[in-house]
């Protein structure tokens, strides 16, 4: 069950309002950017501007663009396929919400899941009328391998290929169950045919360093080689965390006869050239057959 916003909950994500509070902050996707780009002191500073500053962000080029819209366009599909498969769920939509402490951070995640017990035919049960709320957790959809589209067979094996949950959302993860209050993730993958669940738990210590390196990043109390070492132990710290965690679920969408084509296709060889189509001898042609007779006569052949 879905739950959209209600009046007074927040701008919705994606609108102009939500943009606007953004702004000036170190919002949950920001940094896995810090991440990949930050390389350099000239990157340092671009990306600060870019955050705290007026600077604008680089705009996408096409194909950039192209992976943004999917996501957006497919997140909603998503979701509903997401609680389907888990009996009892309800997901509600959620706004930007700040950091009460922390007024740079902010998170908007993509759900706050709240799952409720069922019986052996996934009825809610009721205690006195009041259902009972067996967990409270933060959900984050990723819509991955839009490149391939619309081969789902593709799209799909390159998601099985996915152990574990990508280092980089670590820290995304974590600004978003901070918001939520709560200390567990949802991290949900999907594609047309296929999906992965990763259930993610809050890890305190990856927290505090998480905070101590961004604030340093932001305030610049730092010069920059001891940043960058920061940084670099922040990211391991990363890849560590999401390394543990294997596959809590997987969902196949697509039925089973399509799929095992699928799989015959990409298993069948392909076919061998014919003789009479190709040359045995590349070199057999019409001035190679002039240049033997003139030597040796002709040919029976």
């Amino acid at each position: 069950m879905f739950v959209p916003l209600s009046e007074g909950d927040g701008p919705e994500q994606g609108s102009e309002k939500w943009f606007k509070k953004r702004k000036h902050k170190m919002t949950g996707s920001k940094p896995s950017s810090i991440m990949f780009e930050c390389k350099d002191e000239d990157s340092y500073h671009k990306m600060w501007n870019q955050i705290f500053g007026y600077a604008e962000r680089d705009k996408f080029n096409e194909a950039q663009q192209k992976l943004v819209d999917w996501g957006k366009e497919r997140e909603d599909e998503a979701c509903e396929t997401f609680y389907k498969n888990l009996p009892g769920t309800i997901v509600y939509e959620t706004s930007i919400i700040d950091h009460p402490v922390y007024h740079w951070i902010a998170a908007s995640p993509d759900g706050y899941v709240v799952r409720v017990e069922v019986d052996e035919n996934n009825i809610p049960v009721r205690y006195d009328g009041k259902l009972k709320v067996i967990e409270r957790a933060n959900l984050e959809i990723k819509c991955p391998a839009s490149q391939y589209y619309p081969d789902c067979y593709k799209m799909a094996k390159e998601l099985i290929k996915k152990k574990s949950p990508p280092y980089y959302y670590m820290a995304q993860l974590h600004f978003e169950m901070v918001a939520l209050g709560v200390k567990t993730t949802y991290f949900y993958m999907w594609t047309p045919w296929y999906s992965k669940l990763w259930k993610i738990n809050f890890d305190m210590a990856y927290w505090i360093q998480t905070v101590d390196v961004l604030n340093a990043f932001r305030k610049k109390s730092l010069s920059w080689p001891i940043l960058k070492s920061k940084l670099d132990v922040w990211i391991n710290t990363s890849q560590a965390i999401a390394n543990k965690y294997k596959t809590h679920e997987e969902y196949k969408t697509i039925n089973d006869e399509v799929w095992e084509e699928e799989v015959k296709k990409e298993m069948k060889k392909p076919d061998r050239p014919r003789i009479d189509k190709v040359p045995i001898f590349i070199w057999y042609n019409h001035e190679s057959v002039n240049i033997i007779k003139s030597l040796y006569g002709k040919s029976n052949t």
